[in-house]
């Protein structure tokens, strides 16, 4: 019996490579693009494919393109793959596929979730693969994106999408988020949004009150911008969002990753000037939901600080108390003008909560029946929002701190 017990597991031991994959059959995939396709039927798409040798010294890869760039047409997001290895050798991986470009057009057509959500039944595709709405075309995106300072055409989306964290410019956007607010219906979804065209339309607006394409810059190689968000409501495109407008709604939800942005308020003393502080949300925004009133009243809390960290005008906001607190009412103010803005907005123009509310209405209840009775989506643009923002500060930064003022008072700088 011990011999027959010691053959299986040996057996085991002896398995050979037979399902192995060389890595010189396979083409990496780093970036997906969805179009439209011209035909009516299907879709146009894009694939970004890396090239492992470029770069590499000593096998004349240095010559050789970071990648190639492919569009074709395709019955379905499934398919494709299969057919793009009709002209591709190497085997189709979408295992290094960390970013999803669709176009605007397509987002706002209903076949656009359906085709995304046909993606991710692929054992391939990754669920927290990253979701990015372009102006223009997908295909036109990919192409003329050309990072200048990254030899790898993956390491750019990685990069840029991950600033969310620093800057709250654009959200946290990934296909399983997309997938997960489709379904529940309640809540709508940010989407990064993006271009590499120049629109007329650009302005000279603040650090972040911008959509892609209307930043005033000169420069830096790349024509790609990532800002401000592409809005969901039932999986189908219905607005955008500029940067700053992106940001507050950061803020408002109850738990956000953005806690630290460079922003700039109008100086009230000298509004020819604007004052620059580092923003910090340093507790959760507190939101209570009062289910039982008619119309829905929500009251939002938000915490602040501010760290002060320049005073073009030279007011002195460090020691003068009564001016620090003129300064505190005046960002207080401007706050919540632009809360209740971007609140208004999301009621009257694309009719969804923005900011995951629907975790904060369903402690009201006992189960999801009486939950679903309540219907908050129906609700939602009626409702009655109370916006309380607390602004503390919490330095006035080195050079400016009262040890230093009487010295700079003396110089004149005040």
């Amino acid at each position: 019996m011990k011999k027959w017990l010691v053959i299986p597991i040996l057996l085991i031991t002896l398995t050979g490579c037979w399902d192995r994959d060389e890595i010189e059959e396979e083409a990496f995939v780093v970036a997906i693009g969805l179009d439209e396709s011209e035909s009516g039927n299907g879709l146009l798409i894009t694939y970004q494919i890396a090239n492992p040798q470029a770069g590499i010294p000593n096998t004349g890869g240095r010559k050789e393109k970071s990648s190639i760039i492919t569009t074709f047409n395709a019955p379905n997001f499934l398919t494709a793959r299969d057919l793009a290895n009709a002209y591709i050798a190497r085997k189709i991986n979408f295992s290094h596929a960390k970013t999803i470009v669709m176009s605007e057009a397509l987002a706002k057509k209903k076949e656009g979730y359906k085709y995304l959500t046909a993606g991710l039944r692929d054992s391939g595709i990754r669920r927290d693969i990253k979701l990015i709405v372009s102006r223009e075309k997908a295909s036109e995106f990919i192409h003329n994106n050309n990072p200048m300072l990254e030899t790898r055409p993956h390491k750019f989306f990685d990069l840029i999408a991950g600033r969310w964290k620093e800057t709250g410019l654009v959200p946290f956007s990934n296909m399983m988020k997309f997938i997960q607010k489709f379904e529940k219906k309640e809540d709508g979804f940010l989407a990064i949004y993006a271009s590499t065209n120049e629109y007329k339309e650009n302005k000279e607006g603040n650090e972040d009150d911008y959509l892609p394409g209307q930043i005033n810059r000169q420069g830096g190689a790349n024509p790609a911008e990532l800002i401000g968000s592409a809005v969901f409501k039932n999986g189908l495109m219905v607005g955008t969002l500029t940067g700053e407008e992106t940001r507050f709604a950061m803020i408002l939800r109850q738990r956000s990753e953005t806690k630290y942005m460079g922003s700039t308020f109008p100086d009230p003393v000298n509004p020819e000037y604007r004052v620059a502080a580092k923003l910090n949300k340093h507790l959760a925004t507190n939101v209570k939901m009062h289910t039982k009133k008619d119309p829905l009243v929500i009251d939002v809390h938000i915490p602040l600080s501010l760290e002060v960290h320049g005073i073009p005008s030279g007011v002195n906001y460090v020691t003068n108390k009564e001016k620090q607190e003129l300064l505190r009412n005046a960002i207080k103010t401007d706050l919540e003008e632009k809360f209740h803005s971007l609140i208004k907005k999301s009621q009257e123009e694309y009719g969804v909560n923005l900011f995951n509310w629907s975790h904060v209405a369903r402690r009201n209840f006992l189960n999801l029946p009486e939950y679903k009775a309540f219907n908050l989506s129906k609700k939602y643009p009626k409702a009655k929002v109370n916006v309380n923002v607390e602004v503390i500060f919490t330095g006035f930064g080195i050079k400016l701190n009262p040890h230093n003022y009487q010295d700079a008072k003396r110089q004149g700088e005040f």
